[in-house]
Formats: C-alpha cells, sequence, structure tokens
C-alpha cells in the first residue's frame, strides 16, 4: 500500500501531504524546459482552480479562473491574521488568548503548507508543459482551504453583529458565496461526467481481462494505461511506459517494472484506439521478428499487439 500510494506506477502520491513534496521535488528537475510565463499561468491561474475543486474535470473555463487571484490575496491576509493572533495569543494577557495559541499556530502551519506547494509546484516544468494532467498535484491545498477562508467568516460573524454597513463584512460574504457557488457548478460539471469514466473504466477493465485470458503478464504502454494496468492486477501485470512519439522509454514510477518487462521474453504491447503510437509498434515488431506477422486483438478502447512466439506459447498453454 505505501509503495503504491507514493512510488509505484498506479499510485498517486499527490493525495498525501508527504507524497506531494516528494512529487513536486521530482517534478522540479524534468521534462522540457518550460518559460516562467508559462509556469505561472499553468500553475497558478488554471493549476490552483483546477487542483482545488473550481472547475471542471480536465477543463477550466476562463471565468471560473477567478480563483486564482482570490486565492493569492487571501493566502496574504490569511497568513497575516494568523501571524497577528499567533503574536496576541503568545502575549498570555489572558486565558482565552492564551488558548487559541493551538489553533493560530496550526492556521499558520496549514497557509505556509500551501504556500510551499504552489511554490514548488510553479518550479516545476509540469506546470507549464502539462498543466491540465498536473494540476492534481495541487489537490492537497483543499486542506488548507478551511485556513483561507477563516478571515472572511470572522468578517461576516462580525458584521453580522454589529451591522454590515461597518467592517469588512460586506465585502467577505460576496466572495464566500462565490466560493461556494463555483464549486458546486464543478462539482455538478463532474457529476455529468461520470457515465464518461464508468465506460472508459469498463473500457479498462475488459482490456485487462483480455490480457489475462491470453495469459499476458508482461507489456508496454502509453503511461495512463500503464500505470492502471499494473495498479488495477496489483502487479500481476507488470508494465513498462513508452514514449508514443518514438517507443523510447518513459516515465516510469517504479524502476523495477521496466526491469521485470525488460527481462521478459515476448512482452506484448497495448496501446489505446486513438494512439499515434501503432505503426511505430508494428515496425518495432517487425524489426524484432522478421517474416512474422503479429497477432492484434481489439477490446473496446484498445488495441494488444502479441508477438508471434508469444502467442505460440500462448496457444500452448490453453492446450
Amino acid at each position: 500500500m505505501l509503495k503504491n500510494q507514493l512510488i509505484a506506477g498506479g499510485g498517486y502520491p499527490e493525495m498525501n501531504p508527504a507524497g506531494t513534496v516528494l512529487t513536486l521535488l521530482a517534478l522540479s528537475g524534468g521534462g522540457e524546459p518550460a518559460s516562467w510565463g508559462q509556469r505561472w499561468y499553468g500553475g497558478v491561474v488554471l493549476g490552483v482552480p483546477m487542483g482545488m475543486g473550481f472547475c471542471a474535470p480536465g477543463h477550466c473555463a476562463g471565468w471560473q479562473s477567478w480563483w486564482a487571484a482570490v486565492f493569492l490575496i487571501l493566502l496574504v491576509v490569511a497568513v497575516v491574521a494568523a501571524v497577528r493572533g499567533l503574536r496576541q495569543a503568545g502575549t498570555g494577557a489572558t486565558a482565552a488568548r492564551a488558548g487559541r495559541l493551538p489553533a493560530q499556530a496550526t492556521r499558520l502551519a496549514l497557509l505556509l503548507a500551501a504556500a510551499s506547494t504552489v511554490l514548488l509546484y510553479v518550479r516545476s516544468d509540469a506546470a507549464g508543459n502539462t498543466p491540465q494532467e498536473s494540476a492534481r498535484y495541487l489537490a492537497t491545498l483543499t486542506i488548507s482551504l478551511p485556513a483561507l477562508l477563516w478571515p472572511l467568516w470572522v468578517a461576516v460573524r462580525r458584521s453580522a453583529r454589529v451591522g454590515w454597513r461597518s467592517g469588512w463584512g460586506s465585502a467577505a460574504a460576496p466572495v464566500l458565496v462565490a466560493a461556494a457557488l463555483s464549486m458546486a457548478v464543478a462539482t455538478v460539471q463532474a457529476t455529468t461526467a461520470v457515465p464518461v469514466y464508468r465506460s472508459w473504466a469498463a473500457d479498462r477493465q475488459a482490456m485487462i481481462d483480455q490480457l489475462r485470458q491470453l495469459g499476458v503478464r508482461h507489456v508496454y504502454s502509453e503511461y495512463w494505461t500503464c500505470n492502471n494496468i499494473t495498479f488495477a492486477t496489483h502487479e500481476e501485470i507488470v508494465c513498462a511506459v513508452i514514449d508514443e512519439g518514438d517507443l523510447s522509454p518513459g516515465q516510469d514510477r517504479y524502476p523495477p517494472y521496466r526491469q521485470a518487462v525488460a527481462a521478459a521474453p515476448h512482452p506484448a504491447w497495448v496501446l489505446p484506439i486513438a494512439s499515434p503510437a501503432h505503426l511505430l509498434v508494428r515496425r518495432r515488431l517487425a524489426e524484432l521478428y522478421p517474416g512474422a506477422e503479429p497477432v492484434t486483438v481489439d477490446t473496446p478502447g484498445y488495441r494488444v499487439y502479441l508477438p508471434p512466439p508469444a502467442v505460440a506459447a500462448h496457444s500452448g498453454t490453453r492446450r
């Protein structure tokens, strides 16, 4: 479980704070160089609202990016308020103030964690090169959301007591309402996409079932398919990632997977139907097995390429 969560191909380390730090540090040194403008747009303007659930899955409309600017403003305001509250609580003038010390310290820690997460992410080339796919690395920012919204909530409560014409409550309330409505819209958008995701999951499971029926235990595939195969089969089927542009080694989250596939005698190849690498795979198999035609097996959304020796071996096993 720990391996799959932090390092294995099927895990998603961005879904826990420790894994986020490790992943962002790793991303900072890899990939094609991206300009600071690309990183800023992908990491903040697009990444923050998408990572925090203010956008539809895989798409952020222009109006939904409003949260990026508000996030930065709230982050500064909330940090200043937390530091001020921490100092007041630390004076120990009253027991009530001293009792607020843990809450203020926790609030400040959450805000600093959010700031460091965004800074680490913006430093990475992934923020500029693959902003939509990589926005998931900011998912843990939602943990800091209560600390970000706290100053607004305090202002609204204070105005409700003393009157809306005085204080910042009249400005804070619309922001809270807008945040709630934006997240509600994004939730509805995510809900309407559920049938599509279920269809993808069914196609993926059908492909995995076919691999099991064929006796395949080692495969090459593109990044997303590869990680899903290994994770969904609990490493019963091991996959190594390929670059769809030239079939060179891709990003393997767990290097031993590539070693295992490379050591296999006749690994299969699995590609989504829409992949641009089909012709390259056919050429590669023709080079590896001259004069022999690979067998292809189609499942909904995928195509499996079986090298000729593997076909003979599997046929013998079924007999």
